[in-house]
């Protein structure tokens, strides 16, 4: 999905990700979600905590603590202290923090590819031209490409929502579909909006009669220069309803 600044992407992908969960009956889409303004979401190490925390699944610990080949570690508790020999590293080297990361990775695929069988899933992108290009390239490599992609037609959906393209240096999957956001509406559009709003207003209770739902729902369109400012103020009615 694409937009120019003032396109509704924000608004748009809200309303995308609401129809994905609430609307696929009987089989709802899980949705992942990632944005660059969410410092848990914006790299990929906070990406792949936000897939485990979606999908429901346990933390993976990797072991704090590397030794060397050869090394010894004891210790005297009377004395309470430690001998060490030869070297360890605590944390781990590059190679070592890379394996882990892989393994880390390894056990979401395979948890996601007997998960979808059941429960489709979908990997929303807000933003998407704002990630850094290296934390976008190992979602493609390390999760997308490690086995996801198998799945793309049963039962795994990446969509990216993006103010401008992305880099192309990333090589991220071909889309199936792209769907440019027009600024404002024009003629058709504009009637369809105003339709799926009077339909929404009789099926919450508003209006009983097609008639008066479809005149409000003309007037609140007039009185809005495009779909952001039209967005939010439906969802700030919304909000209000729900209180």
């Amino acid at each position: 999905m694409e937009s120019s600044e003032k396109g509704p992407l924000e608004e748009f992908a809200n309303v995308f990700r609401s129809a994905l969960e609430h609307q696929n009956e009987p089989r709802p889409w899980r949705i992942v979600q990632f944005n660059p303004d969410d410092s848990q979401t914006r790299y990929f190490d906070a990406m792949v905590r936000q897939i485990e925390r979606s999908l429901k699944m346990s933390a993976y610990i990797a072991s704090p603590m590397v030794l060397g080949q050869g090394s010894k570690l004891g210790s005297d508790l009377n004395a309470t202290t430690i001998s060490i020999e030869n070297s360890f590293n605590i944390e781990g080297d590059d190679y070592s923090r890379e394996v882990a990361r892989e393994a880390r990775c390894r056990r979401i695929v395979d948890f996601l590819t007997k998960m979808c069988e059941k429960e489709p899933v979908c990997f929303l992108f807000v933003g998407a031209g704002e990630f850094l290009p290296q934390d976008l390239r190992h979602f493609r490599e390390l999760i997308w490409d490690a086995g996801l992609v198998d799945f793309q037609s049963s039962g795994v959906m990446v969509v990216t929502f993006s103010h401008r393209a992305l880099d192309q240096s990333i090589s991220w999957p071909s889309p199936d579909a792209t769907v440019c956001l027009a600024d404002n509406y024009d003629e058709e559009s504009r009637q369809h909006a105003v339709e799926d709003l009077a339909n929404q207003l009789i099926l919450e209770g508003k209006y009983t009669m097609p008639e008066p739902a479809t005149a409000y729902s003309t007037g609140v369109l007039d009185s809005h220069a495009g779909p952001a400012t039209l967005y939010a103020t439906l969802a700030a009615i919304a909000s209000r309803m729900k209180q």
